[in-house]
């Protein structure tokens, strides 16, 4: 066995899109695909009988039954080790926040360029968080709430914005005016260097603003 090699495993329930992953990822010097399943049953079926352990698995967001962001949770309880890259025609801020909170260590659209893929797969093999959704990512990676004066309610914003709660929704919760929220949104927007509500999700889980438990 190659140790060099990146040992992949991917789940999707569209077969031709997995088998042509598979085949392109094979392709490539340092990536090796263990299996492919098609679904939560299979994935945890084959990975308790697969020689070889992968160490990113690639899951399809919209699967049938027992969706990726349901079958992320039940890797991270079972494997917390495994890096995990979703894969998703989904870029809807909420499914992304979902899946955030769920454990994925990246997040990647489907009609992505190839490269771009190989990437996102090097990046969270190396331990590191990937989305192509987010530019400023290692801008992200390199702030913590030591380094920065945040208000409480800022503080509080950065909290619900990794709820299903909308804008409006929100600036009820905190009893202000939706200008108000709109104020506090832009400020953070300004000092965490992003530029959606995916990276206000992701600053506020990695410096435990919210709490996964």
């Amino acid at each position: 066995m190659n140790d060099s090699l990146i040992q992949i495993a991917i789940v999707d329930d569209h077969t031709l899109f997995a088998v042509t992953l598979r085949d392109f990822l094979n392709s490539q010097p340092n990536l090796e695909v263990v299996f492919v399943s098609n679904s939560a049953t299979d994935f945890f079926y084959k990975i308790k009988d697969v020689s070889t352990m992968p160490s990113v698995i690639l899951v399809d967001i919209n699967m049938p039954k027992c969706d990726g962001i349901e079958l992320t949770s039940m890797i991270k309880k079972e494997y917390p080790a495994l890096r995990i890259l979703a894969v998703s025609m989904a870029c809807e801020e909420g499914t992304v926040v979902k899946a955030l909170k769920a454990g994925v260590n990246g997040y990647i659209l489907k009609d992505s360029h190839p490269e771009v893929l190989i990437q996102a797969i090097e990046t969270v093999f190396k331990g590191e968080f990937y989305s192509n959704e987010i530019s400023t990512l290692s801008m992200l990676n390199n702030i913590n709430k030591e380094e920065l004066k945040l208000n409480n309610n800022e503080k509080k914003l950065l909290e619900l914005v990794c709820t299903e709660l909308t804008y409006k929704e929100i600036a009820d919760v905190m009893c202000l005016s939706p200008k108000t929220i709109d104020g506090y949104r832009e400020m953070l927007f300004q000092k965490l260097g992003v530029h959606s509500r995916i990276g206000l999700a992701m600053y506020s889980i990695r410096n435990k603003y919210y709490s996964l438990d």
